[in-house]
């Protein structure tokens, strides 16, 4: 899959190609855990694809506050997120 986007960044560049493995979750060989890097489709347009990393799991409550993301009540330790990338942004919790 070729990457279109800054959103991965520094991770994953722009324009930068990955390996998909579609079959591996599709069977139940694994499940999805957090850290882990999906590939889903956009519900509204199935041409579209997103790549983002898994931050929550079900029966996680999720909440951003002064830009940094709070899991479960405690800050969620991000190294993959430089500095620069950060902001001061708010959200309320999310269930």
């Amino acid at each position: 899959v070729k990457v279109e986007g800054t959103s991965m960044m520094p991770s994953i560049a722009d324009q930068q190609r990955i390996f998909v493995d579609k079959f591996f979750f599709q069977v139940g060989i694994s499940e999805i855990h957090r850290g882990d890097v999906v590939v889903f489709w956009f519900p509204q347009d199935r041409r579209v694809s997103y790549i983002k990393r898994v931050i929550a799991v079900p029966g996680d409550t999720v909440q951003v506050a002064q830009g940094r993301v709070r899991l479960n009540g405690q800050f969620l330790n991000e190294p993959y997120v430089p500095d620069e990338y950060r902001d001061e942004a708010e959200m309320p919790e999310i269930l």
